[in-house]
Formats: structure tokens, C-alpha cells, sequence
């Protein structure tokens, strides 16, 4: 739902009028309705994490979890992406935002042509290598996610073995 909404927001501020081309718009709006949309998708695929890693602890350990483990669940889905989000943030400021750069410039300076194409908003990412920031850690969730079902499947087909259940139904009935 939080992702549906930031994906609204940034879709208002790129195409919020036809005569404005989204490709090269640069604004403070634009660049934070990118970051908190990719906000929203790092957290969903770490809270998808935090549901797999709940499930697996709930199956695999029969103590009763405390409130630290769910503060840890807490961070894990909503702080470790903040950090990846931080990262990529200042990636982008110091290596690729160059309106830093014309701003101090003087204004019978030439621009080259390929730094016209890094006026614009953070939302295209092609040949950015930066943008492992945010792509490895959703790769490696997605990674440890399918280990983590994979080892759900393993405990419910041990846990629902025939040979390993004990049924006396005599007793049941006595």
C-alpha cells in the first residue's frame, strides 16, 4: 500500500503538467518523490525478509520471543533500507548530481553534452553503477528469502511425517 502511494507521488511530480518533460526535470520535489519510491521498495522486499525470518524462528525454536527480537524485526524492515537509502543519496549527490558543479561554473563556460544528460530527476538509472546500492541489498533479501523458504519447507515436511507423529487413537477414544 505504502509503495502504491509512493509510486502515486513520484508519477504526480515527473508528469504533473504535458508541456514539462519529466526526462530533464530536476527538482528538490522530483529527486524526494524518487528516494522515498525506492524507500518504499527496499522496505517491502526487507519486510518480506522480516516476515520469512519470523516464520522460520516461530517453526524452528519453541522458546517464547521477546520484545527485543520484534524491535529487531522493526529495524531490519524499516532501518536497514534508511541506511541503503542514505548511501545511495549521497552516491548520487557527490558523483552523478552535477547542478552542484554548473552552479559554480562560470556562465560562458561550455557544458559537455553528457553532463546535460545528469540534469534531471534521480528517477532513470541505467548506467549508473550506483544503483547497486539499492538493487544488491533487495537481491540479497530476495537470496535469503529463498533459503529461508526452502528451510520453511524442510521443517513442515519434517513436522508433518507420518513415521514421527505418534497417533494412538485409542486413547482418544477411551
Amino acid at each position: 500500500m505504502l509503495k502504491a502511494m509512493a509510486v502515486f507521488n513520484k508519477d504526480a511530480k515527473l508528469f504533473a503538467s504535458e508541456d514539462t518533460d519529466h526526462c530533464t526535470l530536476s527538482t528538490a520535489a522530483c529527486k524526494a518523490s524518487v528516494v522515498f519510491c525506492h524507500y518504499c521498495v527496499m522496505a517491502n522486499f526487507f519486510w518480506l525478509l522480516v516476515e520469512a525470518l519470523y516464520l522460520n524462528t516461530l517453526l524452528f525454536s519453541s522458546f517464547h520471543h521477546s520484545r527485543r527480537c520484534l524491535w529487531g524485526f522493526g529495524l531490519l524492515g524499516w532501518g536497514v533500507p534508511v541506511v541503503f537509502i542514505v548511501i545511495w543519496i549521497g552516491s548520487r549527490v557527490y558523483f552523478e548530481d552535477t547542478e552542484l558543479l554548473l552552479l559554480l561554473l562560470p556562465p560562458e563556460t561550455e557544458i559537455a553534452e553528457g553532463l546535460l544528460f545528469t540534469l534531471r530527476c534521480w528517477d532513470i538509472n541505467e548506467d549508473s553503477p550506483y544503483w547497486w546500492i539499492i538493487k544488491g541489498p533487495i537481491v540479497f533479501s530476495i537470496g535469503v528469502n529463498f533459503i529461508l523458504f526452502m528451510n520453511i519447507i524442510r521443517i513442515l515436511i519434517q513436522k508433518l511425517n507420518p513415521r514421527l507423529i505418534q497417533f494412538n487413537n485409542s486413547d482418544q477414544y477411551r
